[in-house]
């Protein structure tokens, strides 16, 4: 997640409504989290998910409700990640 789309103080905010929304879900857990130091502030969240395409859903849904920006992208593994609004990157 980038700075310019969702302040960096949100971070905890956005990682424990996906964590409850998760939780809720049986379809994942959280496994950690942490910034990367570049010229915006940029932190990821990571997690252990069941059921890839359910859980991306639930994880995108819960982000946009909570203002999550258009520059947010969910990372599956190394090799592929989503757009939070729009196709496949």
């Amino acid at each position: 997640m980038h700075g310019d789309d969702v302040e960096f103080e949100r971070r905890r905010e956005l990682r424990n409504a996906v964590i409850a929304a998760l939780e809720q879900s049986a379809l994942g857990e959280y496994v950690d989290g942490g910034t990367m130091v570049t010229d915006d502030p940029n932190y990821n969240i990571e997690f252990r998910v069941i059921k890839k395409a359910r859980t991306l859903a639930i994880i995108g849904d819960t982000l946009r409700s909570l203002g999550a920006g258009p520059d947010t992208e969910l990372r599956v593994g190394s090799d592929a990640s989503h757009k939070l609004y729009g196709d496949t990157a």
